[in-house]
């Protein structure tokens, strides 16, 4: 009897591990073909939870923007528009004072019934300058110089002019000199800084308006008419402009300018009948350098 009952549960140990290995290949088949969600969750359901930890025995809390470990690295923002220099300003207007030094060449006054050694220079004046200036980039500018026509003397010069009793010296006429010059400048250090020299070359027009004979040559010749012709001639300057604020500045400048005219005169006596008579005419080459100083203020939009 008791050989059975061991029979008995010997029989029964070798069919429960049969039926185990089955169900454990099965379960490992299963889990093999089960996609990865299912398996994680599968392994879930059978994690054992988390051993509890007493809150007076975790750790401090790392806080994001105290716990440099976990600071994102600082990434500066790109702007939209990237910043731009400020802008110069590309006009400039002065006004100032302007001396004008006259340097004369020119040969005697010839023609009919004119007498040897009458020759002329012109004197100096003093005007009012103006200008406007227009920038073209860091190192180039061009200028347009004017000002108030300056009433500019022709004075005698040579032995002639006392032969006929007329002091050397003596002013025989005047005119207004319209005299504008268009310059293209080179600024040596550039326009930015507070110290900008320069330099540059230009183009002159000469008109010499309203002249006019004076008394010392109607008394010796008569009633005379002059007249002097127009001249388009080369002009050089060289200055320093002076930053006193963005929009304001100080202009120096000293300029020389090629001017060439034919002077004529004539001059005539009344007859008995009233009929004016010519008694001389003469003409001369003129070539006037006059070297011209400027000072002047300048405000610059």
């Amino acid at each position: 009897m008791l050989a059975g009952m061991l029979a008995g549960m010997l029989a029964g140990l070798r069919t429960g591990l049969r039926t185990g290995m089955l169900a454990g290949l099965c379960a490992g088949l299963l889990a093999t073909a089960a996609p990865p969600a299912q398996a994680s969750h599968a392994r879930a359901r059978h994690r054992q939870p988390a051993a509890t930890v007493h809150p007076a025995h975790r750790p401090p809390a790392c806080r994001r923007h105290a716990c440099a470990r976990h600071a994102p690295a600082a990434v500066p923002a790109a702007p939209l528009f990237a910043a731009e220099p400020a802008a110069q300003p590309a006009w400039t207007v002065y006004a100032g004072v302007l001396a004008l030094q006259n340097q004369t060449s020119m040969g005697d006054l010839t023609g009919m019934n004119t007498p040897a050694g009458l020759r002329l220079r012109g004197g100096d004046a003093t005007t009012p300058a103006l200008g406007i200036l227009r920038r073209l980039g860091e190192r180039l500018s061009v200028e347009l110089a004017l000002g108030v026509p300056p009433e500019v003397d022709t004075v005698a010069s040579g032995s002639g002019w006392t032969r006929l009793g007329v002091a050397g010296g003596s002013v025989l006429a005047r005119a207004d000199v319209v005299s504008p010059t268009l310059f293209l400048n080179w600024h040596l250090l550039g326009t930015r800084g507070r110290w900008s020299p320069f330099i540059g070359l230009g183009l002159n027009y000469t008109h010499f308006a309203n002249v006019r004979p004076q008394p010392a040559l109607s008394a010796t010749l008569g009633p005379t008419r002059l007249g002097l012709s127009d001249s388009w001639g080369a002009a050089a300057h060289a200055g320093l402009h002076y930053r006193l604020s963005p929009r304001w500045s100080l202009l120096a400048a000293v300029a020389l300018t090629q001017i060439d005219t034919t002077l004529s005169s004539t001059s005539s006596a009344v007859t008995v009948g009233g009929q004016p008579l010519v008694t001389s005419h003469s003409t001369a080459g003129i070539r006037f350098r006059p070297l011209s100083y400027t000072l002047a203020l300048g405000y610059s939009f």
